[in-house]
């Protein structure tokens, strides 16, 4: 998996839980959005993209849903992704998670993307302990 796939799967719809009423304004235009965030990706410096090119490489495209998923919508993990994340290790996930709250798309839910990032990798960890050495405790 690529850093374009992994772009190619976040959300573009922003904030899914916005409110509407007097104060809030008006959703961009699906063009905007998409737009707005392809600046903030070609804006990203080469060796960042370089590197998450290189730790994303082997993660299959299912897990990486499952992730985004996970990390966006408070969703669950299989073992096996949770495995593959793990060996994506953590700074690879880190920076990953930095992509998505830097986005003009997510900046809105970044105390929620962070927070769910941290108990996803965390409990991934737990799981591919288990998964690797059996469960020990």
């Amino acid at each position: 998996m690529s850093l374009t796939l992994v772009i190619s799967l976040m959300p573009q719809n922003g904030n899914s839980e916005q409110t509407s009423g007097p104060a809030a304004s008006p959703a961009p235009l699906a063009g905007e959005h998409k737009s707005q965030h392809q600046r903030y990706i070609d804006s990203l410096p080469k060796n960042v993209t370089e590197f998450l090119d290189n730790c994303t490489d082997h993660m299959v495209l299912e897990c990486a849903e499952e992730v985004i998923n996970a990390i966006l919508l408070m969703g669950s993990i299989s073992d096996a992704c949770c495995t593959d994340l793990v060996s994506m290790g953590v700074e690879c996930h880190t920076s990953l998670v930095k992509l998505f709250v830097n986005s003009p798309l997510h900046k809105a839910n970044a105390p929620t993307i962070i927070a769910n990032s941290q108990r996803i990798f965390d409990d991934c960890t737990i799981v591919d302990r288990k998964c690797r050495y059996g469960n020990t405790q």
